[in-house]
């Protein structure tokens, strides 16, 4: 029998000896189609063993080590193996999205109806979390302290300093015209309060709006004019 390291007869020895002049030898031998089916690169990279043509295992150390070397050759070019690289992958860890998902439903919380504006029995003047806002005359509140009237009328704030500051919330039973009434005598205090606290500089022009003002007015700064409890007497 033929030695284990024997070359092959016929083409694959004109193969062993290409192989044998260096790894380019090899690599041109292999792609002009003369190794076709002489090596199974299965068995060569789990085991080292390499298998010809005829099936025989070629175990000898020397063909080992060219048959290696042409392999590594074939590898290492291009268009018949696809290339063997390595890709580096990202090792930083991504911030995690947990918790900046989670919502919850608007509460609606807040003023719903402003003052001298005409409501209704049951309408909400108030959503709120605690007594912030304190009921009022005609005024109810509910166990989740939302504030709603109980008649009709027209909306109206007032404000206590002392001896803590807090807001109530009325519901006043006024007719149409009385309510104008009410607030064209809040915006003549204003005036009247505005040129009071002006100090000496604006003194004759804060009596002068007094005597020309209506007799509810007249009658709560007059004193302060200096001017007499009866309009008649200070026309004389």
């Amino acid at each position: 029998p033929a030695a284990p390291h024997a070359a092959p007869r016929g083409q694959d020895r004109k193969v062993q000896h290409a192989a044998l002049e260096g790894e380019h030898s090899a690599l041109r031998a292999v792609r002009q189609g003369q190794l076709r089916h002489g090596f199974n690169i299965q068995y060569l990279r789990s085991g080292y063993t390499l298998l010809d043509q005829a099936g025989h295992h070629q175990s000898c150390p020397s063909c080992k080590m060219m048959w290696l070397r042409a392999v590594s050759a074939l590898l290492r070019s291009g268009p018949l193996f696809a290339p063997i690289g390595q890709v580096r992958h990202a090792t930083k860890k991504s911030a995690g999205s947990g918790g900046s998902s989670r919502t919850s439903n608007p509460k609606m919380l807040g003023i719903k109806m402003h003052g001298d504006q005409l409501i209704k029995p049951g309408n909400i003047i108030m959503r709120q979390r605690g007594e912030r806002y304190k009921a009022g005359e005609n005024v109810g509140m509910g166990r989740d302290h939302t504030l709603f009237a109980m008649v009709a009328g027209y909306v109206e704030f007032t404000y206590q300093y002392f001896p803590k500051k807090r807001t109530f919330i009325h519901v006043r039973t006024r007719t149409k015209e009385e309510h104008q009434e009410y607030i064209r005598l809040k915006v003549e205090k204003r005036q009247l309060e505005k040129l009071r606290r002006g100090g000496a500089y604006w003194r004759d022009a804060f009596v002068e709006a007094v005597k020309s003002a209506s007799p509810t007015m007249y009658r709560a700064y007059a004193t302060r004019a200096g001017l007499p409890k009866d309009r008649a007497q200070a026309a004389k």
